[in-house]
């Protein structure tokens, strides 16, 4: 801010000799540095929102295993171990895929969306690439550091990443929710025993799969 203001003053000593000029050159000089800590600030701000929803998302999946490994794209590290009962039943037709998960290679899965790569955006943030994706820590605080954008785009493009995030993770809970609503279970601790085992059962069920690939359509026969 103090070099900003030096080279304005030399820019035109003569004018900004006078004191009523000097003041107001303080006082753009002041609200421009202003209007950038905001901007900075609002920057970081949408970040942490990003991240605090993905942290949530990641939370909420982490409890559907089997979906989390076939529906999902990580980064490392990946999603928690699959159920026992879930690795017996399915050791039969694939005896690697404990050692050897989806996440780690790029074979295809069953959801179809394995061959996308491993972004939710394209690089200058125009495209949605791959909703399914779940970026790290790092790549959360980072996304569109590398494209060259004004600070005005930059938000732009923060924020719809975080409108979307903040939407799929609602849309998850919300499906989740209503997956739920036939227990009337009046005592707690049956209530929640049932709850386990409803999530257990949505889970290798194949419903909750069926739903976020509904979302997926959705997405695809919306117009672009």
């Amino acid at each position: 801010m103090l070099n900003e203001f030096l080279r304005k003053r030399e820019l035109k000593p003569l004018q900004y000799q006078q004191p009523r000029e000097l003041e107001k050159l303080k006082r753009s000089v002041l609200h421009a540095f202003i209007d950038r800590v905001h901007q900075r600030n609002t920057m970081i701000l949408v970040r942490l929102q990003i991240v605090q929803s993905y942290l949530s998302l990641t939370h909420l999946i982490n409890q559907f295993p089997l979906t989390s490994r076939t529906h999902f794209m990580w980064h490392k590290p990946t999603p928690p171990p699959l159920p026992k009962s879930t690795l017996t039943a399915s050791s039969g037709d694939q005896p690697d895929s404990a050692s050897s998960t989806p996440l780690l290679t790029n074979a295809l899965t069953t959801n179809g969306y394995q061959h996308r790569p491993k972004m939710i955006f394209n690089e200058t943030g125009t495209d949605l690439v791959n909703l399914w994706y779940i970026p790290s820590f790092i790549e959360q605080l980072t996304m569109f550091k590398n494209a060259r954008l004004s600070v005005e785009e930059l938000e732009m493009r923060l924020r719809n990443v975080l409108r979307i995030v903040s939407s799929l993770n609602d849309l998850i809970h919300v499906v989740i929710g209503y997956a739920q609503l036939n227990n009337a279970t009046s005592n707690s601790e049956q209530r929640f025993n049932d709850r386990a085992g409803d999530l257990t059962a949505f889970d290798q069920s194949g419903e909750l799969a069926s739903e976020l690939h509904e979302i997926q359509r959705e997405i695809d026969s919306s117009p672009s």
